[in-house]
């Protein structure tokens, strides 16, 4: 009984390792086919080697009846395989930092790479899962270890410090508040008076107003940034201050339809802090 549960074992560990063998190859493959795709985290193919060569010496002892010098040079073989993988995983890790966030509603990966010797962050859009590829290079290089929040399921804010030790904003989308066949600007679609919970946001045709504490400050239309099409962020002397995004229940095709504007926006202030975003609606609060 104890013999036949073994070899049940060893062919699902030689299984295992044979998709993981396959699974290697292909992406081995995939650049003739997609130059730029890599692994959502690039330790990932360290990690697969090295779970493909224990797998695969468990399968061999528990399937072969080896004399004990085949038994260890099975494992002296493989385990100086998963050894030079597990170098090279800490070598990569060195040289490229994987920051990778997922969605609160695990639909979405924000991963963004950055070379530890030049502080370059380059964003990239996953695919097909556990793949990604680079989408775009963030504004300023990335000093600090970036704060990241979720201001929807497909909306994450990234705040970080440069090197000169400025504050900045990088904002990932991933969805649509419109059709999904038409671009638009957010800064066109949120015009009129926003309140919140002691905070006021007026689009006006000069810029764009935030009023808190009883303080107001203007950003003009060349102090804004937009990201896809649900996020602005307001910019003063190169440095991030605010994020306007657009709710999940936004409707940003109202304005063009000429119908009565619905939904929310949210205001998120850039800094390191963890503070919550503060929600949005349009016209007098009741």
């Amino acid at each position: 009984m104890k013999q036949s549960k073994l070899r049940i074992a060893g062919w699902l560990l030689f299984l295992l390792a044979g998709l993981i063998f396959c699974g290697q190859i292909v992406f081995l493959f995939l650049p003739t086919i997609y130059p730029q795709v890599e692994y959502t985290d690039n330790r990932l193919f360290y990690f697969f080697n090295i779970s493909f060569a224990v797998f695969l010496s468990l399968a061999l002892l528990f399937l072969l009846g080896l004399s004990k010098m085949w038994r260890l040079f099975v494992v002296v073989c493989l385990g100086l395989f998963a050894i030079v993988n597990t170098w090279m995983l800490v070598s990569t890790n060195q040289q490229v930092r994987n920051i990778i966030s997922i969605s609160p509603n695990f639909k979405e990966v924000l991963v963004i790479k950055k070379q530890t010797n030049t502080q370059t962050a380059t964003y990239y859009r996953s695919r097909f899962g556990i793949l990604a590829m680079p989408h775009q290079t963030l504004p300023e290089d990335l000093k600090s270890s970036p704060k990241i929040k979720w201001l929807a399921n497909d909306i994450a804010a990234v705040t970080y410090k440069t090197s000169d030790d400025n504050l900045q904003q990088f904002i990932a989308t991933y969805g649509d508040r419109g059709d999904g066949t038409s671009y638009y600007e957010v800064g066109a679609v949120t015009r009129g008076k926003w309140r919140g919970d002691g905070v006021e946001v007026i689009n006006h045709p000069e810029g764009i107003t935030v009023i808190t504490n009883g303080t107001s400050e203007t950003f003009s239309w060349e102090e804004t940034i937009q990201y896809g099409t649900l996020a602005i962020v307001l910019m003063k002397e190169n440095q991030a201050v605010w994020t306007i995004a657009l709710d999940k229940n936004f409707d940003a095709e109202a304005i063009n339809d000429g119908r009565q504007q619905t939904g929310n926006i949210i205001l998120y202030k850039a800094t390191m802090s963890d503070i919550k975003p503060i929600v949005l609606a349009k016209g007098r609060l009741k």
